[in-house]
């Protein structure tokens, strides 16, 4: 599940995340969006799912490998971890520290975390993306993470196909 907020290229980058993932593996890619009709500055929720055998169902996802939060003031306002499986990974996007970020979450959440052995990320993409000449480009710095930390394909062939795509 990935939280982002219109206009900050998540949803994008979700689709790419399925594109890369589907057209150059064998694995099977589903993605459901959802998002406030106006977008730009709305919240966004991209529903992904991966997997080795086919999906012949469609429905949002109920049991979460991984979520991502694009903006931390979602940390007060959702509950993203609800549905995040036990061991999962969350990557958070700010310019906070660990104790900033957890003072800003519910305590709903926190026991989440702790009860199901989350491992936590938080990375300033933000700042990130400026350093290496792609301000505002969040959702390549996102994206690149996701390939990462999940494992979903090889990371030298996601890394190198996201460089293809974005001629910056």
């Amino acid at each position: 599940l990935i939280y982002g907020y219109g206009s900050d290229g998540m949803v994008s980058a979700s689709k790419d995340l399925m594109k890369i993932t589907g057209t150059y593996t064998n694995a099977y890619v589903q993605g459901y969006f959802q998002y406030d009709s106006k977008k730009s500055g709305g919240i966004t929720i991209s529903n992904l799912r991966f997997g080795k055998e086919p999906i012949t169902s469609t429905y949002y996802v109920e049991r979460a490998s991984i979520v991502v939060c694009t903006k931390d003031s979602y940390l007060k306002r959702l509950r993203m971890l609800e549905k995040i499986k036990d061991k999962g990974i969350f990557i958070v996007n700010t310019n906070k520290n660990s104790d900033e970020v957890l003072a800003m979450m519910s305590n709903h959440d926190k026991k989440i975390l702790q009860n199901k052995h989350v491992k936590m990320f938080i990375v300033d993409a933000s700042k990130i993306a400026s350093e290496c000449g792609i301000p505002g480009k969040i959702s390549s710095i996102m994206e690149i993470l996701i390939f990462k930390l999940c494992h979903i394909i090889d990371f030298k062939y996601a890394e190198n196909e996201i460089k293809k795509r974005r001629a910056y």
